[in-house]
């Protein structure tokens, strides 16, 4: 019976070594039922190797569903038994609070906070520069919203264990906090950009800090950079030509151009007929705005791309007709639109104030 078990066993840290989980789970199950069934006395198997059994099982249950694990009360609870089960055998192993503690975190059904932070905060106790811990802390206060705890607990995983993932996570507890510091999360991105080159968020956060910064040139370059590393990205164009209609109408024309050679973008489409329309090629705004809609018929902002573009050649009834899509679907406060500079010519005209405050709730 010794062998059989153990045949399992090792079959299924075999299937879990190969993520092959449910093969795993199958495996392990049968050899737990058979342990259970025996008489202790007559097995060979010391408590650390049944706890291990126990993760591995739980840990293939975990694997083989990440996203139902989480959702699911009866798989969370199965998944639960195992790693409490180990730490009933083994409770001075600070890997399983860890395993448990992340269970409760990601817990989707039912706030067991609380019990996480108790986990993580135990082996703080035992071990208290635990990177796996220290590293758990900071997500789940993150997640409570609570960045300053978050910082400090990166803080601390940064001084035992640096890794471009916790100044990843750093910055963004920094970036996310009430009073965001975007120097300091600017500082991290850059950081973890020095090992993690491909990451695209760390360009796009980085460059988020920068215009917060004002430093608009430094947020372009960082787009440049994402660029170099990804250039198939239609939405890397759009964002970066946003970025330089203040400096270069024909620079951040070149960008809308580029995104719609990969895809019928519809940002792309609505920013390049702004443009258009600023340099006075009306019929080519039109067709771009009417693009932007054919792409994405929600893309309402186009609607207010319309009125302006017909207010510029002064057709009236156009930019009437536009203008009422476009307080029915994009402007969230009407009243900015009596005080638009694009609609300054129509300022008088008693049909587009009757307009206007028709949409008044």
């Amino acid at each position: 019976m010794q062998e059989r078990i153990q045949k399992l066993i090792d079959m299924g840290r075999r299937s879990y070594e190969e993520r092959a989980f449910e093969q795993a789970t199958t495996k392990l199950s049968l050899a737990l039922g058979m342990i259970q069934e025996e008489d202790p006395d007559r097995l060979l198997f010391d408590e650390a190797e049944l706890a291990e059994v126990h993760v591995i099982r739980g840990t293939s249950m975990l694997e083989g569903d990440r996203g139902q694990a989480f959702e699911d009360p009866d798989l969370f609870h199965q998944i639960m038994e195992d790693y409490e089960a180990a730490i009933e055998l083994v409770p001075d192993q600070l890997l399983y609070y860890n395993l448990r503690g992340r269970m409760y975190m990601n817990c989707t059904f039912e706030d067991f906070s609380e019990k996480a932070k108790e986990d993580f905060e135990h082996v703080l106790k035992h071990e208290k520069d635990n990177p796996i811990a220290l590293k758990n802390l900071g997500e789940l206060s993150s997640k409570l919203g609570e960045y300053e705890d978050a910082i400090r607990h990166y803080d601390r995983l940064i001084q035992a264990a640096p890794d471009p993932d916790a100044y990843f996570m750093r910055g963004m507890a920094h970036f996310r906090q009430r009073n965001p510091d975007y120097k300091a999360a600017a500082a991290d991105f850059l950081q973890a950009q020095r090992e993690m080159p491909t990451m695209a968020e760390l360009y796009l956060f980085r460059s988020q800090c920068l215009v917060e910064l004002g430093d608009v040139e430094g947020a372009i370059e960082e787009y440049d950079r994402l660029i170099e590393v990804d250039g198939s990205k239609a939405g890397y164009y759009v964002d970066r030509g946003v970025l330089k209609l203040e400096q270069s109408l024909e620079a951040a024309k070149a960008d809308f151009d580029k995104a719609l050679d990969l895809e019928a973008h519809p940002l792309a489409f609505n920013n390049r007929a702004w443009i258009h329309s600023q340099q006075g090629r009306y019929q080519e705004a039109i067709l771009d705005a009417e693009a932007a809609l054919d792409a994405d018929g929600e893309h309402s902002i186009a609607y207010a791309t319309l009125a302006e573009i017909y207010a510029a050649k002064g057709d009236r009834a156009s930019f009437l007709e536009y203008l009422e899509q476009a307080l029915t679907y994009y402007y969230e406060d009407p009243l900015e639109v009596l005080d638009e500079p694009a609609f300054a010519q129509f300022g008088d005209d008693p049909d587009f104030k009757q307009l206007v405050l028709s949409h008044l709730s």
